[in-house]
């Protein structure tokens, strides 16, 4: 009964090994492949450390070795230490994974591919009413429809009135941004907003309540429209007596 209950313990390191292996190959694949940020390699090195701890504590069952296998165990010590500071350093590592960061930029850039190569080089807004298209634009804005994190760009051009097509090329065309720096730039006021009115607040709460998934993606819109990571962002806002810091974004937006 005894060698039955080794047999499936064996069977049951096996199967992990083969999921983490594989997992850290894949994962190791994709940040090599799309030039993530080193951060992301945690997630291969966290895959191939459990697979090690798991073939070094099978050997020590296998000698009967008591001190591999107590070696095996403390790599959950050492987990729990190395995650605690790269929780501490960097907290967007927990909020979202990399593959969610990497459908993000992937989607959006197919689809404003698709759109490109699909829309032909004439005006698709030409005969519409482009001061009603500034309306329903700015009243996107006011009901601060751009703090759900969620939204898409077929949900803003419903909200507009205008097809996935119109949309995109108005955006591009009318205001020289993508669907994207669009709502950047009004989360980064929103943010901006924040600041001013709670000077003490945490950069990471305001990264998240202004709409942006990941403060990464917060980072990314600071240093574009502003030129600043965001605690010298944070830091300019607070000692601006003056709204020159939206002069200075709408002068980023041509």
């Amino acid at each position: 009964m005894i060698e039955n209950l080794i047999s499936i313990v064996y069977f049951g390191k096996s199967v992990l090994f083969t999921l983490q292996f594989s997992a850290g190959i894949f994962n190791l694949y994709y940040v090599i492949k799309y030039k993530m940020k080193k951060i992301y390699f945690n997630y291969p090195i966290q895959n191939f450390t459990l697979c090690t701890a798991l073939i070094v504590h099978s050997i020590g069952m296998w000698l009967g070795t008591p001190n591999l296998m107590i070696l095996a165990l403390s790599f959950t010590g050492f987990f729990i230490i190395y995650f605690f500071i790269l929780e501490y350093n960097h907290p967007e590592f927990w909020k979202v994974s990399f593959s969610s960061e990497l459908i993000e930029i992937k989607s959006e850039d197919n689809k404003i591919q698709t759109l490109q190569t699909n829309t032909s080089p004439k005006n698709l807004v030409e005969r519409l009413d482009i001061s009603r298209i500034e309306e329903k634009i700015q009243k996107f804005v006011e009901d601060r429809e751009y703090l759900d994190e969620e939204i898409r760009l077929s949900d803003f051009s419903a909200y507009i009135g205008l097809s996935l097509h119109q949309a995109s090329y108005y955006l591009n065309n009318y205001k020289d941004l993508s669907f994207t720096d669009f709502l950047s730039f009004h989360r980064l006021e929103e943010a901006k907003r924040m600041i001013e009115q709670r000077p003490d607040i945490n950069l990471l709460e305001v990264a998240l309540a202004s709409g942006f998934n990941s403060p990464s993606s917060f980072r990314r819109a600071c240093l574009k429209f502003t030129g600043k990571p965001p605690k010298e962002f944070r830091n300019y806002v607070l000692h601006q007596t003056t709204p020159s810091i939206t002069l200075e974004l709408q002068n980023q937006l041509g």
